[in-house]
């Protein structure tokens, strides 16, 4: 003979799970309702405006000799900068 718990088998058990059951049900609606609502504004955006110019890649400024920078990186540095140019 199996002994039941009466924990299982209560009317307080079986309400919790029912209203579990009912707030999961809600919660996904209204996951789905804001989703609908998320991507309806997101459709009505207008695309972003590229009428300003866009700028283009300075050439950066020689490098100023200091006292950090030993004389071969200085030469190396305006080598490097005289080829891109």
């Amino acid at each position: 003979m199996k002994n039941k718990h009466p924990y299982y088998d209560s009317d307080r058990k079986k309400e919790t799970e029912s209203f579990a059951l009912f707030m999961i049900g809600w919660s996904s609606l209204l996951m789905i309702l804001l989703c609908i609502i998320i991507a309806g504004t997101s459709c009505n955006e207008s695309p972003p405006n590229h009428e300003q110019p866009q700028m283009s890649n300075p050439i950066p400024d020689p490098p100023t000799k200091t006292k950090f920078v030993s004389d071969s990186v200085y030469q190396q540095n305006i080598q490097i900068i005289n080829t891109y140019k």
